[in-house]
């Protein structure tokens, strides 16, 4: 529909001989001028764009008429309604414009699927039967050197056709069984909804996360031939880190003090990481020393070609490949360290076929799930049906398990308790709590009662845990670690409750020993004292990083013993 044209009325004033046009609008039911004038008044005129040129065109004195003129002319210039035709879409254009930022494996993909349906088809009219008519292509395929499509293939094919059509504004969806299919169908408010179900995909066996043992590991770092390829099984092993992100490190992106490094975009290459968020990770001290000869090699162009680097120049990269980009042949090289060192697996096709030169047993995802054993998050427990925050595995094969926990009392007014316990000798006779209700001290008091309330709990329901998965009996270390925000409470508290802790016996200046034991003696605790060691973090609300680390609290001397 095309816009009303703009046409207003105006009349003609002649004041002391000048001419004055004055806008005439509507106030209630009748017509007059918007202000007042001064003068003699003459015809009323018209004022509208004609040819692009502004004009006004008079409509004599009687103001009955010039309405009527206004309004024809408003209809007469009123532009006519251009109906736009678009472009008919055809999976050719929209596979193009799909293409611009994707990996060389999405070509292939939508290039077969392309070929199937036809490039001048419109996606539009892809339905639930042309899919499983795709998918059952697929089983007919008769790649080279294989004899069909693998099921996981064909799922991941079908899975990156689904991507595609959401791309182009389609909605599919994917569903349990034909029961919801049907009601997906019946309930979808968008029209052109493909629905489909779980069985118009291949089934595929879901497998395990595999990890690389220990021996193999050790295997491959002594078959390195030369300090390049130990650079790269070091990064791979002690940071977790993925392939690219491994091939576009720099050496600006290491911070030698602080031993950690960083993983950002690398705008040359229009990279970034996967989850297009920058992080730091920390750098252990085998890969600081790796790291450190690597650097000392740049320093030496000769001695740098001799450790494996090809490239004549000197890159800001620390895996450049011959020409000083990043290195895409990452996992080649590792397969041929792993068939130097004898231990391919001798079972894939590529052993059989080719000697073992490109074993896929060996690939650098399972670098991430070997560094992931090494630190595992809410790992269950055996022979209980409660889980633990974290389980990490030493070099040497020992297991040390980690509760957190976050002590951070609520502001509360619990000065009758104080005067109470002040009042009854719940404290010892040679410590004077001193603390004034004027100064906050009903919130400083309920902070500390608090926290000392938790450090007791917490530590009985680690060795709850610890009891009923017989961790005690497996020669593992338990951390019960305790984070503080650095103002509610400090490490000194957690000092004075580690001492009795660890000792049954209560420090001579520790405010709460009598208030401690006579409520364990009340209510029947018994500590068993199977947590191994505690720990101190300190970090303010809204920092990512500890301020403070304290893996093994301990109690300082008492100078009262």
């Amino acid at each position: 529909m095309g816009r009303r044209a703009k046409v207003s009325l105006y009349r003609l004033f002649t004041v002391g001989g000048k001419h004055r046009y004055v806008p005439i609008v509507r106030k209630g039911r009748s017509w007059r001028p918007k202000t007042e004038p001064t003068g003699t008044p003459s015809s009323y005129y018209l004022r509208y764009l004609k040819n692009g040129k502004r004009t006004f065109e008079s409509v004599g004195d009687d103001l009955q008429v010039a309405l009527q003129e206004q309004k024809a002319v408003r209809v007469s210039n009123t532009p006519t309604p251009i109906t736009v035709i678009t472009q008919r879409k055809t999976l050719r254009t929209e596979v193009q414009s799909f293409l611009v930022n994707r990996p060389e494996s999405w070509r292939y993909i939508l290039g077969v699927f392309g070929d199937w349906l036809g490039w001048d088809k419109d996606p539009v009219s892809f339905q639930r039967e042309d899919f499983q008519a795709f998918a059952a292509h697929l089983a007919k395929l008769h790649p080279a050197n294989k004899e069909c499509l693998a099921p996981r293939t064909r799922k991941n094919y079908l899975k990156h056709v689904t991507q595609f059509l959401r791309s182009t504004g389609r909605v599919v969806i994917v569903v349990r069984n034909e029961q919801d299919a049907t009601i997906a169908k019946a309930t979808a408010v968008i029209p052109n909804t493909m629905v489909l179900t779980r069985a118009d995909f291949p089934k595929v066996n879901k497998k395990v996360k595999d990890y690389y043992p220990r021996s193999v590991v050790d295997a491959m770092f002594a078959a390195s031939k030369n300090l390049r390829e130990l650079v790269m099984l070091a990064l791979f092993y002690y940071t977790g880190c993925r392939e690219d992100e491994v091939a576009h490190l720099r050496w600006t992106d290491i911070r030698w003090e602080a031993k950690e490094f960083f993983v950002r975009e690398w705008w040359k290459d229009n990279w970034t990481t996967k989850t297009y968020e920058d992080r730091s990770n920390e750098i252990p001290d085998q890969l600081i020393e790796v790291l450190k000869k690597a650097y000392d090699v740049l320093s030496d162009p000769l001695r740098y070609r001799q450790e494996g680097w090809l490239f004549a120049g000197k890159s800001p990269l620390i895996l450049p490949n011959m020409f000083g980009r990043p290195d895409g042949h990452l996992l080649k090289k590792v397969q041929q360290i792993a068939k130097r060192a004898g231990i391919a697996c001798g079972e894939c096709r590529d052993c059989v076929e080719r000697k073992g030169r490109n074993c896929q047993n060996f690939r650098l995802h399972k670098f991430r799930y070997t560094y992931a054993r090494r630190l595992e998050y809410e790992p269950a427990l055996a022979d209980c049906g409660k889980t633990i925050d974290f389980r990490a595995t030493s070099e040497n094969g020992g297991i040390v398990y980690v509760d957190v926990k976050t002590i951070k009392p609520e502001d509360t007014d619990r000065w009758e308790q104080f005067e109470r316990a002040r009042a009854g000798g719940w404290f010892p006779e040679n410590v004077i709590v001193a603390i004034s209700e004027e100064w906050g001290g009903c919130e400083i008091w309920h902070a500390w009662f608090a926290v000392r309330a938790r450090m007791l709990e917490y530590s009985l329901e680690l060795e709850q845990k610890i009891r009923q998965a017989r961790l005690a009996e497996k020669n593992v270390d338990t951390v019960l670690a305790l984070c503080s925000d650095g103002f509610r409470w400090r490490q000194d508290q957690l000092e004075d409750f580690v001492a009795f802790y660890s000792t049954g016996a209560y420090r001579a200046d520790d405010p709460f020993s009598e208030m401690e034991r006579k409520y364990i003696n009340s209510n029947g605790i018994s500590l068993a004292r199977t947590i191994s060691r505690f720990a101190y973090f300190e970090r303010k609300q809204g920092e990512v990083r500890p301020r403070c680390m304290n893996w093994y609290v301990r109690s300082p001397r008492d100078p009262f013993a």
